[in-house]
């Protein structure tokens, strides 16, 4: 038989995760200028369960918080049109 993970330390281990990505993130923004996708993603994905586990909470909807990561895959940018080149331009 399954067992089941309680909602509450579910609750505590996503507001943990939260609490690492933002510590780390922060770093390694500051180093490199940008957020990590993984990272990013990650953080999403605890913001999304959290919330979701407190509308369930203070009955605002009676949906129960989906607790699986959302993994799409990103979408590939369209062709735009090609930029202008003007005469004299060095490159």
């Amino acid at each position: 038989m399954a067992r089941r993970v309680s909602p509450q330390l579910l609750g505590e281990l996503v507001a943990v995760a939260f609490l690492v990505v933002g510590v780390l993130g922060w770093w390694y923004a500051l180093a490199r200028g940008r957020m990590p996708e993984g990272l990013r993603n990650l953080g999403a994905s605890c913001l999304r369960y959290s919330a979701q586990s407190y509308a369930y909470l203070f009955l605002l909807t009676g949906r129960y918080p989906f607790a699986a990561p959302v993994l799409e895959r990103r979408a590939e940018p369209e062709p735009g049109p090609s930029p202008l080149v003007f005469p004299g331009d060095a490159f």
